[in-house]
């Protein structure tokens, strides 16, 4: 708990301010509402995600959703410092889903390639289902999925080959640029049972 504590001050530059995100949580459950949190997993929480969702179930919390860091602003000025490599990462999201799943609650991958989920794709946001307008900045953009897939993310040259090249956005552009696609392993044939 300190650390997820000493993490939340660490992004928001403020005092108090997990303190604050959890009684908004509860006060919106005193209501009956639905709540619905998004962690975005950097290199100061990436080892604390099973923390961080069992707290939110802890909390109430309906519906847990954990995304690839997007690295805009001052995530792209602190790159090396803030974003981990996918590899670095993906066991401790996976091991996150399993807890959410165990206790029957809903959970959403955001920002994640298959070819590194494998069978956790399974849990990855549904953009047709779920296409929505968005505030980005100073732009509204009427389809968030398309936006995404146009201005946000990339395909390289692994991903010509992979059968899933069509469904996928790819790579934040920035984490390819900087990173590189080593770690982008193309599914060529369907897995069986899948």
């Amino acid at each position: 708990m300190a650390k997820m504590l000493k993490c939340m001050i660490f992004f928001t530059q403020t005092e108090g301010s997990f303190d604050e995100a959890v009684e908004g949580i509860k006060v919106v459950k005193s209501f009956n509402k639905k709540v619905r949190t998004n962690t975005c997993v950097c290199k100061q929480n990436y080892d604390q995600m099973v923390d961080i969702v069992e707290k939110a179930m802890e909390l109430g919390v309906d519906h847990i959703n954990i995304s690839n860091l997007h690295t805009t602003k001052k995530a792209y000025e602190n790159f090396h410092e803030v974003v981990p490599k996918l590899f670095d990462v993906i066991d401790y999201v996976k091991e996150a889903v399993d807890a959410v799943v165990k206790k029957g609650r809903d959970i959403t991958l955001e920002g994640y390639v298959p070819c590194v989920l494998g069978d956790y794709s399974k849990y990855s946001i549904d953009w047709d289902e779920n296409n929505y307008k968005l505030l980005f900045r100073d732009i509204v953009v009427d389809n968030y999925s398309t936006f995404m897939d146009n201005v946000t993310r990339k395909k390289g040259k692994p991903c010509r080959s992979c059968i899933h090249e069509e469904n996928c956005g790819g790579l934040y552009k920035e984490y390819a640029m900087i990173y590189g696609w080593h770690e982008i392993n193309p599914i060529e044939e369907q897995e069986e049972g899948a």
